[in-house]
């Protein structure tokens, strides 16, 4: 016995929309970036980025930006060379439907260098435009894994501006080192910056202060106002691709200006890739 003609009708609209769905999917992937000299981060224009192994060219253009599209997925060497400066050279990984937005960092060519390849692609491309712009604190990869297994705390203590709440279990609380007046018994504190640490918090090595806003790869730690005190050290060093920091709300770029983050703003990049 048949299906009934209205069941059979829904089925075949359901495998025509399947069919139009994957149609419409795009089977490859795009390649968008910036390219930056690694000691001004000033972007290099006329830089000649490659993928050989899929016969894709293109060139960085006045504002180091480049574009490329219809790149089949799966993991690419990509190449970039201009003159003046070290090649570049580093594995990406490109999924299908998806854009692979990424900076690169060329070193500059030196009469003592010898020809050779450099590549790290995993930094995202909005620390290294923040980092260009030249306002706030940076540590990338390199920089972080010098540091050994220390906590994050310690590690960013010195950063300029900041300062470091030590909790009694090893907690590291960052806060802004700008002078804020602790207000009066009786006196309303609502919509400031500055958080009152309450009795059991204290207990717990909590003071009352400006604390930073804490964001994890775009997604605000901290929201409420004043900010509350984020443990930092629940983030391991290791799993950390690229910090940022900056310690007044002027200096705060927009993707992470909002209220009240007059405090200071710290960012956190996790590795994408081990």
């Amino acid at each position: 016995m048949g299906l009934p003609k209205l069941q059979v009708w829904a089925l075949a609209f359901a495998a025509a929309f399947a069919n139009v769905a994957t149609a419409q999917t795009p089977a490859t992937a795009t390649f968008i970036g910036k390219v930056f000299a690694d000691t001004s981060m000033r972007v290099i224009p006329g830089v000649e980025i490659t993928l050989p192994a899929v016969s894709k060219t293109t060139t960085s253009d006045a504002k180091g930006a480049f574009k490329l599209t219809d790149i089949p997925a799966g993991s690419h060497v990509v190449r970039a060379r201009v003159i003046g400066f070290v090649p570049f050279e580093a594995i990406v990984e490109f999924k299908s439907g998806k854009v692979v937005e990424r900076g690169i960092v060329m070193p500059r060519f030196t009469m003592l260098d010898s020809v050779r390849v450099v590549g790290e692609v995993y930094v995202p491309l909005s620390y290294l435009e923040n980092r260009a712009r030249g306002f706030g604190s940076f540590m990338g990869r390199a920089e972080l894994e010098k540091t050994g297994n220390r906590a994050l705390a310690e590690v960013v203590a010195l950063l300029p501006g900041l300062g470091v709440v030590r909790g009694r279990a090893g907690e590291g609380y960052l806060m802004s080192k700008r002078a804020v007046a602790v207000p009066k018994a009786g006196v309303s504190v609502l919509g400031t910056d500055l958080y009152i640490a309450d009795k059991h918090e204290q207990a717990r090595g909590i003071v009352t202060g400006c604390y930073a806003r804490v964001y994890l790869d775009r997604q605000l730690l901290n929201p409420s106002t004043p900010a509350d005190p984020v443990n930092v050290n629940d983030f391991g060093v290791r799993s950390i691709e690229a910090i940022e920091y900056y310690p007044s709300g002027a200096q705060v770029p927009s993707m992470y200006a909002r209220l009240n983050s007059a405090c200071g703003v710290f960012v956190i990049h996790t590795r994408r890739s081990p």
